[in-house]
């Protein structure tokens, strides 16, 4: 009885060894949530990410709206640029690191907040 339970025993430590190691080889998407906020162009039926839009230059105000991702998402819009697809999916996260974000042990690599505001 006792072979059995350091059987199974090695074989659970074994299991949690190999799925550990794994979780270091598979990525995960992280998107950005319907509320996240970005800035509607009218005009183009496109958005911006806020921190894609250059400071340098003058836009004209009544092309854009401010509004959420999923907003954008119903009407339809494209992203108006590489910029702003790479700030809504920014990157993909190793699933180790996703499952330390959830526990609360590392800090998350999303761009945005919980409530749609962005860490700029």
């Amino acid at each position: 009885m006792q072979k059995l339970f350091r059987n199974t025993g090695t074989t659970i430590i074994g299991a949690i060894i190999f799925l550990v190691i794994i979780s270091f080889g598979v990525q995960v998407q992280v998107v950005a949530p319907d509320n996240v906020k970005i800035m509607l162009n009218h005009r183009y039926k496109t958005y911006s990410a806020p921190s894609c839009l250059n400071p340098n230059l003058k836009y004209n105000t009544a092309d854009y709206e401010v509004s959420t991702l999923g907003e954008a998402r119903v009407l339809k819009y494209e992203p108006d640029s590489i910029c702003t697809e790479e700030e809504i999916f920014p990157a993909r996260s190793l699933f180790s690191h996703y499952i330390l974000e959830k526990l609360g042990i590392v800090k998350p690599l999303k761009k945005w907040n919980d409530d749609g505001t962005w860490n700029l």
